[in-house]
């Protein structure tokens, strides 16, 4: 593994938190279009799983585009390696899981029970629960691109 010293890894930490929370933003962005504007009509549960992976898979996306930005030791020819992104796909994949069993067992015991009324109708437990596995699979993500897919990267540096 790359040898890096604190103020290094607190700046590659502070850019994937920058990255990271862009491309939530627009995971939830497009989550929330889907599931109260565009599949509203959908049975609230499976509304709830496709919205999911809609959002998971935009912020997949960004995340990969913005990848260089944070871990500035990435080659070119990694960000266009079909083996690196298949890497990237599966950590983001578990990430995926972990989600949609979070939301799925939300689903169950809390969503549509406990609703905090402001001016509408606002999901309190579901937006907490997502807004937690977020942040479970944030952690998961970082350790996850550092230690497996990039590690080869960080060798060739070390070389």
């Amino acid at each position: 593994m790359i040898s890096q010293n604190k103020k290094d890894l607190l700046k590659e930490i502070l850019r994937f938190l920058i990255v990271g929370g862009f491309a939530t933003l627009c995971d939830y962005a497009a989550y929330f279009l889907f599931k109260k504007i565009i599949l509203v009509a959908i049975n609230p549960s499976v509304n709830t799983y496709i919205s999911t992976t809609i959002g998971f898979l935009v912020g997949l996306l960004v995340n990969w585009v913005l990848q260089k930005f944070v871990f500035r030791y990435i080659t070119e020819n990694q960000t266009k390696s079909p083996k690196v992104f298949f890497k990237f796909f599966l950590l983001s994949l578990v990430g995926l899981l972990i989600t949609q069993f979070g939301m799925m067992l939300g689903n169950r015991f809390w969503f549509d029970k406990l609703y905090v009324t402001i001016f509408v109708k606002f999901d309190f437990w579901e937006i907490f629960t997502k807004c937690a596995l977020t942040g479970l699979v944030l952690v998961i993500n970082y350790i996850g691109r550092k230690l497996y897919v990039f590690k080869d990267t960080t060798k060739e540096i070390n070389n």
